[in-house]
């Protein structure tokens, strides 16, 4: 179960007796119009009087309890979901994502769907289960015969329940596999939102969007067709059956003298509690078939997940590509580039647009494999598969750097504990003080960072690298989208604060590419057609 998997098991064994307790009002009512019907029948105010008082006394009690099972629940309901997410995130924020919209839609429609039909009906399904337990037992007590014939009536549309389940569950994957393609596609198509406006393509946007809508939506019929043909299938042959066996035998009882009106009409009412039970759960059974797909996710997930250990802190050596070529959507961007880096170097990589420099510091990174020579780190060869090891041993300055919506502490340290010392030096080797000063560092910025300039954007990015001490940066085009001033200060920030740089750059003033200690020019290196 979810539930017993993903929830903290003291907030679950609390709630069960809450559920026996709360769920027994059926029970009460029951016994009370056995008792009400035999003080009627036998003209007792003495029964009658005590009926009142302790019916009312227990009605009180369970509603109390039932207000407290809310709470218990509900915090049930929400330890399970922040669970699940925490596995999803923790899962997510090690992989590699080649579809980010993928992993979007599971987050948030997904892990609703399975909220909603999967976790709340676990819930109400051991209730339910509580219950007819409960009410079975007190029934029992009462007339055995006519209680096994409520337990049979209700076992025919189970029986068909099981049946229908396989359908169910294949309606229900196909429409998970369309929310994620419709969430893939709507994404892309707000990213082009500034196209459609500019070329005023308004019917293209509405009717694409339209498609894929239709798409989802033709899925989501499907599913709830199947489930609601089964529900009222089911509700209706369990009507049938538990009208006539059970009603049948109790009143044939009552005409031989087995049994009396007052037994008969306490069974009966206690039945709900039997016969309802038995519906739901069969009815949300195969609702939380419906999230079987997103349940084997979630445990292929929690099945890969491995404790994390951030690698020791090794220091640089050296860097080394020997003969190396890289291709990228077929095409061989470059070969036979060697490059060695040592402690301190200073490497600026030129080449106009389209020679692969972005590539090649991704390929350092472990986002793309080299396809030829040999890659080392420390004099050791590199495993290009397995990017989080080999991320540690660099900081990444784009021409965009990506800005948290959050305080400007927090985009720095990025949820590591730094101390106050160590956030101020990196702080003042970023040229950041000014900044800071005027803002302060809780200061908050919006996801489009328009409060910032790009040089103080730059530089924060630079802080990250200072602050976490990695000894490689790699910088792509970082001064391309700043102005002339903006963008010699910012140069300067990297030079002098970066201990080993391996910086990309189609343009760099000749005063600036002296003080590198090697400029490599890129397009030497391009395949000869």
């Amino acid at each position: 179960m979810i539930i017993w998997k993903y929830g903290r098991k003291r907030t679950l064994l609390t709630l069960i007796p809450l559920m026996i307790i709360g769920n027994s009002i059926s029970v009460v009512t029951g016994l009370m119009t056995s008792r009400f019907i035999t003080a009627a029948t036998n003209k007792s105010m003495t029964i009658f009087w005590q009926t009142i008082l302790w019916g009312t006394a227990a009605l009180l009690l369970v509603t109390a309890i039932n207000l407290l099972m809310v709470r218990v629940k509900s915090q049930l309901i929400m330890e399970v979901n922040l669970k699940i997410k925490q596995t999803v995130l923790q899962s997510t924020a090690r992989k590699q994502l080649d579809d980010s919209g993928d992993a979007l839609s599971f987050m948030t429609n997904d892990l609703k769907l399975l909220e909603t039909k999967g976790i709340e009906n676990e819930i109400n399904i051991l209730g339910f289960v509580l219950e007819f337990l409960i009410a079975f037992i007190v029934a029992l007590t009462m007339d055995w015969l006519i209680t096994i014939a409520f337990i049979a009536a209700g076992l025919i549309p189970a029986a068909l329940s099981a049946k229908f389940g396989s359908r169910i569950e294949s309606a229900s994957e196909a429409w998970s596999k369309s929310n994620s393609a419709y969430t893939g596609q709507l994404k892309n198509l707000f990213e082009g939102l500034a196209i459609i406006q500019l070329y005023q393509a308004f019917a293209f946007f509405t009717a694409k969007g339209i498609k894929e809508s239709k798409r989802l939506e033709q899925a989501l019929k499907k599913m709830n067709i199947q489930v609601g043909q089964v529900q009222q299938l089911l509700t209706g042959i369990a009507y049938i059956t538990m009208m006539l066996l059970p009603f049948s035998i109790g009143v044939y009882r009552i005409i031989m003298g087995v049994t009396n009106l007052a037994i008969f009409m306490g069974v009966m009412q206690i039945s709900n509690s039997i016969i309802n039970p038995m519906l739901n759960i069969m009815t949300m059974l195969n609702e939380v078939k419906t999230t079987k797909p997103i349940q084997r996710r979630i445990a292929a997930i929690t099945a890969e997940q491995t404790t994390f250990m951030t690698p020791a802190k090794v220091a640089f050596t050296g860097l080394k590509l020997d003969d190396v070529g890289l291709q990228r959507d077929g095409q061989q961007l470059f070969e036979h580039l060697k490059l060695t880096v040592k402690p301190g170097d200073k490497v600026l990589i030129m080449a106009p647009s389209g020679f692969g420099k972005s590539s090649l510091l991704k390929a350092l990174l472990g986002e793309l494999n080299f396809n030829q020579g040999h890659y080392q780190l420390n004099q050791q060869a590199v495993d290009q598969s397995d990017f989080i090891k080999l991320a540690p041993h660099f900081a990444y300055i784009t021409q965009q750097p990506f800005l948290f919506v959050d305080s400007l502490v927090n985009n720095l340290t990025l949820g590591d504990h730094f101390s106050q010392v160590q956030v101020q030096k990196a702080v003042a080797a970023s040229d950041l003080q000014a900044l800071v000063t005027t803002k302060g560092l809780d200061y908050r910025v919006g996801s489009d960072a328009r409060q910032l300039s790009g040089g103080q954007i730059q530089r924060l990015e630079i802080a990250r690298a200072i602050l976490r001490q990695r000894e490689v940066v790699l910088a792509d085009e970082p001064t391309s989208a700043l102005d002339e001033t903006t963008s010699a200060a910012v140069q300067q920030t990297l030079l002098q604060a970066a201990p080993t740089l391996i910086q990309v750059s189609h343009k760099v003033p000749v005063a600036v590419q002296a003080q590198f200690t090697e400029v490599i020019h890129l397009e030497d290196y391009a395949v000869q057609n």
